[in-house]
Order: C-alpha cells, then sequence, then structure tokens
C-alpha cells in the first residue's frame, strides 16, 4: 500500500459553494466545504491510480502557496495600433509551487492556466511576474477583470491510498531522462494533464488503414518513418493516433508493466536552445541520444527541416548529420513529418540521411471522404458540443474551402475553418450553425465581400463601375480593366493555379497608379480582415542579386515577401516601381506569376493564388510630354516595358494598364475628393464639424498642388500644409462643435462658421 499526497487550491464562490482546482490537472469540483471536495478528488484519483498508478501521481510535493500583485497597463487595440491607459491595475496572482518528481521546481498558476519549471526559489517572484505579464499584454481593461480572483485561495492538501502490485516494475521516464525530459514533451499524454476539449477533435477519420500501416513499421520493424504529404492533409492527426495505437498495444500485453515506450516531442532549436558555449549543443544532443535509447523512447521531431540548418553553418556539420551515426546503427527511432518541397530539398542538402528513413506518402482525401469528416464532425458537435450544424452549412463549407483556400489541404482546413467558426458562435450564444454563419466567418477570414461567396448575389455593373470611377478619377482604361477582372473572378473563369490576376500599371507619377492598387484591395479583401489586405514592397530596396534573401528568406530566416504573403494569403501585392530591381528579382517571381508558389531554398511553400499581383512602373514617361489620353502613347509606354523586360516575363503578366497624364479638369475633381475626405477624420467627427471650401480655395490647392512633372503627386502635401494646419489652429483656439465651418482664401486662408450651430 503506498500513499500519495496531494494539493487542491479552494476558494470560495457565492452563495456559500466552494470551488476546488487539482494542481496539474484539469479536475475541479464545486461542493458546499472543502472537506467535501477533498473526498470527491480522492475517489477519483483511486479509481486513476488503479487504471494507470504512473500517469495519476502527484506532480509536486510540499507545495506551497504565494499571492503576488502585478501591476498591468491595459491598452485598447484598433487598427493603427494600441493605446494603453493612463492609469494601471494590480491583480493578484495565485502561484502554488513545489518540487517535482525529476528534482526541478514547478508552478502553477490556476486562474491564469498556466505553469512553468524553475530551478531556483529565488526565480520564482520574478518568474510569475514575466509569465503573468506576457498573458496580460496587449488585453483591454474588460478582458483584465477576467482573471481578478474572486475570493482569497487557500492550499487544501489530501491523501490517497493506491493499491500496489507486487509484480509491478516502477519506473519515472522523467527520472530516468532528465536531459530528454527538459527539452521534450512525454506522448501520450495523461488524462489530467490534458487541455480543454478542442472543438475539432484530434481523430484521424477515415485514415484507418494509413494509422495500423505506421502502427506495424514503428513496432514490429522499429522503423524510422517520414510521415509525406501536403499541409493540411492530416499528417499530425494521423501520427497523434499512431501513438495511441502504439501506447494501447504495450498496455494489453503487458498490463502491469510501466516501463514502456513513450514518444518525445521536440523540435531541432528547442534541443539546442541551452547551449550557451560553442559545441555545447553537441553534448546536449548526446545526452538527449542516450536518454532516449535508456527509456527505449521514440523521438517525435517537428520543424524537420530545421535539423539541416541548426548546429553549424550548413548541413554537412548540422544535427542532422550529427545524429546519423545513431539512426545507422539503429541506436534511436525518430518519426516526423514533411511537405514533398521539403522532402526534395532533404536529398539535395544531406541524401544519406533521408535514406535511414521509411516514407509515407499521405495524399489529399477524395470528396466522398471528406464528407464523411463532415458528417462525423456535425455528429461530434451535436453530441459533445451541444451544437447543430445544418446540412447545408457543411456543403457551402465544402465549396468554399475547395475554390479559395488553396494552400492547405483536406482535411486540415476544414478543421481550421469550422474551429474558427464555432469560436464565432459561442461569443454570440448561439447553438446552431447555418449557412449565414459560414459565409460570415469566411468574410472575416479572407475580408471578400459576400458577392463572391454567395452564388445567388448578381454583380451591379454599375454599381462596380460607379465604386472605382468615384476612387480612380481621370483613368477610364484602368477602371475597365480593373471591372474586367473583378467580372472573370465572379464568375468563377479565373485560372485557379495562378494568382487571381498579375497586372503592369505603367504611366508617369502622380496619375493614380497607388490609389488605383488601394481602391482594387478594399473592394477584393477589405470587408473583414484585420490586418490591411495591400501588401507593398519598395524594388528599389532589391537593387543587388545578394538581397533575394531578404525577399524570399534562407535558411531560419524567412524573407519579407514570403512572411507577409503567409500572413494574408487574401491580399493585393504590389511591387512598386518594379524596374529598379535587379533582374535576378525577376527570374525569382517567374514562378510566382506562372504557377502561384514560390518556393524557397528549404522547401518552405508561399502560396500567391489568392492574390492580385500589381506592379507598377514609369518606365517610358520621361518620353511623355503631352496631357491627356493618347493612343499613340499608350503603345509607346507598353513598348518601353516590352523592351525593358525579357519575354518570359513579360508574357506572364495577365494585362497593361496605361494612365494617362491627368488634366486640370481631373485635378479638381481630385482635389473635391481628398477635401471630402477631411471630413472623415477624427478631429472634425467628433466635434460634429461640416466643412464647406469655396472656389477660391479650390483654385489655390490647383495651383500649388498640381505640377506637370509630378502630376497630382504635390497635392496631398499642399492640402495638409494650406488647409489641415489651419483648421487644426482654429479648432484648437475656438473649440468649435456642431457647426459648420466656411474655409475661403482671401490671400490667406479664412476660417468662419457659417450658419452658427447646427441642431
Amino acid at each position: 500500500m503506498e500513499i500519495f499526497k496531494y494539493y487542491a487550491l479552494c476558494w470560495k464562490l457565492d452563495q456559500g459553494l466552494v470551488c476546488g482546482h487539482l494542481l496539474g490537472t484539469q479536475y475541479e469540483v464545486v461542493s458546499k466545504s472543502a472537506k467535501k471536495i477533498t473526498t470527491m478528488l480522492s475517489s477519483q484519483l483511486a479509481r486513476d491510480l488503479e487504471k494507470n498508478p504512473f500517469d495519476a501521481e502527484p506532480r509536486i510535493h510540499d507545495a506551497k502557496l504565494k499571492i503576488l500583485h502585478v501591476e498591468v497597463r491595459p491598452g485598447y487595440k484598433e487598427k493603427d495600433g494600441m493605446y494603453p491607459t493612463t492609469s494601471t491595475m494590480k491583480i493578484s496572482i495565485a502561484a502554488v509551487y513545489g518540487k517535482n518528481n525529476q528534482g526541478f521546481y514547478e508552478c502553477f498558476m490556476p486562474f491564469l492556466n498556466e505553469s512553468f519549471f524553475f530551478y531556483n526559489l529565488d526565480q520564482v517572484n520574478s518568474l510569475v511576474e514575466h509569465f503573468s505579464k506576457n498573458i496580460f499584454q496587449r488585453l483591454t481593461p474588460e478582458q483584465l477583470h477576467r482573471y481578478i480572483m474572486p475570493s482569497k485561495p487557500w492550499l487544501q492538501d489530501f491523501t490517497v491510498r493506491s493499491k500496489e502490485k507486487n509484480f509491478v516494475v516502477h519506473f519515472s521516464p522523467e527520472k530516468e531522462a532528465p536531459v530528454l525530459s527538459r527539452i521534450a514533451e512525454r506522448f501520450p499524454r495523461s488524462k489530467n494533464a490534458q487541455r480543454n476539449m478542442r472543438i475539432f477533435p484530434e481523430a484521424a477519420w477515415e485514415q484507418t488503414d494509413t494509422v495500423q500501416l505506421i502502427v506495424e513499421k514503428i513496432v514490429k520493424e522499429q522503423a524510422n518513418i517520414l510521415l509525406v504529404g501536403d499541409r493540411g492533409v492530416g499528417k499530425s492527426v494521423i501520427l497523434q493516433e499512431v501513438i495511441r495505437k502504439v501506447f494501447q498495444i504495450q498496455r494489453e500485453n503487458n498490463p502491469y508493466e510501466k516501463r514502456r515506450t513513450y514518444f518525445w516531442r521536440t523540435s531541432p532549436n528547442r534541443i539546442t536552445s541551452g547551449a550557451k558555449f560553442l559545441g555545447e549543443w553537441e553534448d546536449i544532443c548526446e545526452d538527449m541520444l542516450d536518454d532516449l535509447q535508456r527509456i527505449r523512447g521514440i523521438l517525435w521531431l517537428i520543424n524537420f527541416m530545421e535539423m539541416f540548418t541548426v548546429g553549424g553553418q550548413g548541413a554537412e556539420d548540422s544535427i542532422a548529420a550529427y545524429i546519423s551515426s545513431y539512426l545507422r546503427d539503429g541506436r534511436i527511432q525518430i518519426v516526423a513529418e514533411l511537405t514533398p518541397h521539403e522532402l526534395d530539398r532533404c536529398y539535395t542538402l544531406l541524401p544519406e540521411f533521408i535514406q535511414y528513413f521509411q516514407i509515407v506518402r499521405i495524399e489529399e482525401m477524395p470528396r466522398n471522404k471528406i464528407f464523411k469528416i463532415l458528417h462525423n464532425f456535425q455528429n461530434h458537435a451535436l453530441d459533445k458540443l451541444n451544437v447543430d450544424v445544418e446540412q447545408r452549412a457543411l456543403e457551402i463549407t465544402y465549396r468554399l474551402l475547395k475554390r479559395f483556400v488553396k494552400y492547405e489541404s483536406f482535411p486540415g482546413k476544414i478543421a481550421t475553418f469550422l474551429s474558427e467558426c464555432f469560436n464565432n458562435i459561442f461569443l454570440r450564444g448561439k447553438n446552431n450553425v447555418y449557412e449565414n454563419d459560414i459565409i460570415e466567418t469566411f468574410i472575416e477570414k479572407t475580408g471578400m465581400p459576400r458577392l463572391f461567396l454567395d452564388d445567388h448575389l448578381p454583380l451591379d455593373r454599375e454599381q462596380l463601375r460607379d465604386f472605382f470611377s468615384s476612387r480612380i478619377i481621370g483613368q477610364q482604361q484602368a477602371v475597365d480593366k480593373i471591372c474586367t477582372v473583378i467580372k472573370v473572378f465572379k464568375s468563377g473563369l479565373n485560372d485557379p493555379q495562378k494568382p487571381i490576376a498579375t497586372m503592369m500599371f505603367a504611366g508617369p507619377t502622380g496619375v493614380g497608379k497607388t490609389a488605383s492598387v488601394r481602391a482594387l484591395a478594399e473592394y477584393f479583401f477589405g470587408h473583414g480582415q484585420k490586418k490591411h489586405p495591400l501588401i507593398r514592397l519598395d524594388m528599389s530596396e532589391f537593387q543587388h542579386p545578394a538581397q533575394i534573401s531578404r525577399l524570399i528568406g534562407e535558411g531560419n530566416e524567412i524573407g519579407k515577401l514570403t512572411r507577409e504573403i503567409r500572413e494574408r494569403p487574401f491580399s493585393v501585392v504590389l511591387f512598386d516601381e518594379i524596374e529598379k530591381a535587379h533582374p535576378a528579382i525577376f527570374d525569382t517571381l517567374l514562378t510566382v506569376l506562372d504557377e502561384g508558389i514560390l518556393v524557397d531554398n528549404f522547401g518552405r511553400v508561399s502560396d500567391f493564388r489568392n492574390a492580385i499581383i500589381i506592379m507598377t512602373s514609369n518606365l517610358g514617361a520621361k518620353s511623355s510630354t503631352t496631357m491627356g489620353f493618347n493612343p499613340q502613347e499608350s503603345r509607346e509606354y507598353e513598348s518601353s516595358i516590352r523592351k525593358f523586360f525579357r519575354p518570359e516575363f513579360f508574357n506572364r503578366l495577365d494585362m497593361v494598364v496605361v494612365f494617362n497624364p491627368l488634366d486640370k479638369d481631373n485635378i479638381k475633381k481630385i482635389i473635391h475628393k481628398e477635401l471630402s475626405e477631411i471630413s472623415m477624420r477624427d478631429g472634425v467627427k467628433n466635434n460634429n464639424l461640416h466643412l464647406s471650401f469655396t472656389n477660391t480655395v479650390i483654385d489655390l490647392l490647383l495651383d500649388k498642388g498640381f505640377d506637370e512633372l509630378y502630376g497630382a503627386r504635390p497635392l496631398q502635401r499642399a492640402i495638409e500644409k494650406l488647409v489641415v494646419a489651419e483648421l487644426a489652429k482654429y479648432i484648437m483656439h475656438n473649440n468649435p462643435q456642431n457647426t459648420q465651418l466656411n474655409i475661403d482664401y482671401q490671400q490667406k486662408i479664412i476660417i468662419e462658421e457659417k450658419h452658427g450651430k447646427l441642431k
């Protein structure tokens, strides 16, 4: 008979109730007294100890409770940044700590659902403050109030007796593998240590044969396994199901044997993270491998490509090269996952390393299996989450993901998207998912208007033209071509294996090229995304061939372009002044324009098939001398572009859009548009001011803001200097409210309240 001591953190609730949380688990009990809580927990733990003694043992010993007060400055997050409040909040943190079975200290913060390891008791205060502030940063005051403790907690200890069998072999992998347990997580996890239930369960539906094949290779052949498949095909879920099956086989073969084979998940960067000196990572790696051999563990590697970049200057002196001898001699066993592009790159980096693995390819599921998974999820949602998902919602989920989310495969993208959708409906307090819920979540995810997602909505051509004509002044040819792109996309006739459109905007400076790009981004992807859907790259920053790495990445570094498109796959990508980049950059972009994907040196794929690619250029502008539209001049622009770029690059463009110089009538229209947008600024809206401008102000801005060489480019600067600055001074000195302000020019800007206060 063995006696274990456990600790529960308790606190009082309303109506005389007490809540108790068992440290290191998800067990929480509410009852009328702490004694009843410990009785209920004791009964549950006794059952757990009988089923699986090792997993149910206490996490820490001689626990102590400490209440710390952390000062936090909350803030409000807006589109253009984070705005902290003027005052701070003090939040009390309950921290329970003690020594664990490995001899380290472990600290639990139950109210924050956070825990961490440490080695020195002097560190506990600073570490609690560090981890809590990481959680609290960027939260609003309303969100921070959720973390305020309902009452002062206390520790309640209790003991549980375990029935011990004489023939049980005691085994603690953490004790026998201290280095491994510090840099890796053990799988399968104990039930008590698992996170809260996920919306989409980690179940390998419709993959029974693949799971069984991998289990046999691991158990019978003791093979190293590489699961190879595109992103989203279910590699991680299959691997987790394999781990559960392997562990189940061991328990069935010898139910009383505690010495079992566990899987240990880690990454190459995590393995070397503790190395302080040059060459120290080899010692850590050797100790880890020795631990694996001692406890017969299997290494589960994530971020597998880091194996070739971490440790040295190249693949020859990387972690992969270091552990090759262990794999060759069969001293360790590894499982990992890769994409096909990453596998191809592995063969070029270190081909002898890959030969020690058996490759299991995971293909994307056919349509009938995908709908079986959707049906399984529909039943799961009703039984476990009490949410009813209508059949039409599942059908439109498949259709939208199939057409628009090309950078991920089924069934992974189903799990990702439906989890987002369910989070949205939970926030609204709903328990039904309809077609409209799916569309709204998709709008929020992609920023695309409902027009593109709902086949029942017709395209209003007049409304479409009005939208762009109001934003793109004096460029009818550009408006026509942009409208054509939208019509093709709405009809579903665009090539799904290329970017939505690839266009070159040509013309002199200051004629509306960038404004047109912004308008297109707003129309296509500006209806729900949290981040702005325009990705702008100044190509004058890439004038040397070595700067390609800054664009697409190299080694562990992710390039500027690839990082942006992975964060915002639904976007307009603007290569501004493309002709200033080095020709090697053009060669790099060929596959982007032709296939819609970009693969870097380490097999990482960036997908541009949901993006619109636009390049701007001033080529041919120097020879332009006339104002107004000239068909001959348009052909000269296109001829200059054709001469500058190689044929294979130019021929990948869908269209060249030439912007003609603006005349004074068009500049006046732009002035009216820019002045009307001043009314949308906070200083005007908050004071309920109505602005009007005289013709003399318009003439002044036309004179100061228009240049035949630079077009309308100086206009914004003139408006800010001559109008906005004077308006700001007037508001600061006079504090007008609910008033109409008339702005006039008589040798200087004059502002007056024309009609008195408005009702």
